[in-house]
């Protein structure tokens, strides 16, 4: 006699809400947090991009620290440099997104950029930056949906109905569990409002 365990609806629940809200602090990282712009720079430079933007200078210490956490995203594997970007002030996050950018590199620096451009107010190049990335064939799928979110989010701040409801399908058809929410959005990027 063979018995099947099935579960009651109350640990599929649990299971449920607990992978959402794993989700929802995945998707948060890469979407609400960023890295410097300094990286941003330099491997658009690498990949012979013009990314209209000049390289941090200022301090010594944020000098290193940005050059390490450059050399740690191409070769995030690597043991030495793991024990160094620990030490010069990279937080988990941005570790996170450092280990991510070595993979389909340029649709994820266009999603970089435009959370730089963001945090600045610049909402109009976040979106030139972030449309570019719905017009790469074959995108990688993450920084797509993540993409269509931010669009989708920018175009309510700006009031464009039509564009809401395109990049909100797009969203939909690309990650239908997208966990994410407009508050996720504005408690970021308030001067979006």
């Amino acid at each position: 006699m063979l018995i099947a365990a099935v579960p009651s609806k109350d640990t599929k629940n649990q299971n449920e809400d607990g992978w959402l809200s794993q989700a929802k602090i995945h998707e948060s990282i890469f979407c609400l947090e960023r890295t410097s712009l300094y990286v941003v720079t330099k491997w658009l430079n690498y990949l012979g991009v013009d990314s209209q933007s000049s390289a941090v200078g200022g301090k010594i210490s944020l000098v290193v620290r940005n050059w390490i956490s450059l050399r740690y995203s191409m070769n995030p594997s690597g043991r030495f440099m793991n024990l160094l970007v620990d030490n010069v002030g990279v937080s988990a996050t941005e570790k996170q997104i450092l280990q991510n950018l070595s993979r389909s590199p340029y649709a994820k620096l266009l999603l970089e950029t435009a959370k730089i451009h963001l945090m600045s107010g610049e909402m109009g190049q976040a979106r030139d930056a972030l449309i570019k990335i719905t017009k790469i064939t074959d995108a990688d799928w993450r920084s797509f949906y993540r993409a269509c979110y931010l669009l989708c989010e920018i175009s309510k701040s700006i009031g464009s109905a039509e564009e809401t409801v395109h990049y909100q399908s797009l969203l939909e058809i690309s990650n239908i569990q997208f966990p994410l929410t407009r508050d996720d959005f504005l408690l970021t990027y308030p001067m979006c409002k």
